[in-house]
């Protein structure tokens, strides 16, 4: 049980490292994509390697038969309880770049079409990256193979946030 626990402590200074990483070389990497602003086009944008379709589960399922090996899927489901965007397979965008210019792409989707989802970049970027190391660990494939960028989970991979949050829950103990 202590190996356990002691290969879960290594695992997530593991993660934290590579996220740290991952953040900050992203950052000093340009990110290109294109709103598609034409009626005659039924996707949203155009990111480096295609096109970015975004719209209710419904239309992602009717487009999903045209679309191409490296088209995004994003289902908008941001007018449920807990509002959220999920990026389809997203298991095989492994591309820091990618995964911010389909970001970048998903928060221009908002700015143009307001709602009550709010995400940050940040968060979305960690998240994504949790998930695809789940996902490579053979962790909950089910789970880990779309990405949902729900509120509920803005600061859920936040690490400040965490210890933040666990120091004022020990503190609380303490005070009992």
């Amino acid at each position: 049980m202590k190996k356990i626990k002691v290969f879960k402590k290594i695992i997530l200074l593991f993660m934290i490292i590579i996220m740290t990483s991952t953040i900050t070389h992203d950052s000093k990497r340009n990110i290109n994509y294109v709103i598609v602003d034409s009626l005659d086009c039924d996707y949203y944008a155009t990111y480096s390697l295609g096109k970015v379709y975004i719209g209710n589960k419904a239309y992602i399922e009717s487009v999903s038969d045209k679309s191409t090996i490296n088209d995004i899927l994003i289902i908008d489901s941001r007018n449920s309880q807990d509002p959220d965007m999920q990026v389809v397979s997203s298991f095989e965008v492994n591309d820091p770049i990618i995964q911010s210019e389909i970001i970048s792409i998903m928060l221009n989707y908002e700015r143009n079409n307001p709602s009550r989802w709010e995400r940050t970049s940040r968060s979305m970027k960690v998240e994504w990256f949790v998930h695809n190391f789940l996902h490579t660990v053979n962790y909950k494939i089910s789970h880990t193979s779309d990405v949902d960028f729900n509120n509920r989970d803005e600061k859920r991979y936040d690490i400040e946030h965490q210890i933040k949050s666990r120091i004022k829950k020990l503190i609380n103990k303490i005070n009992d």
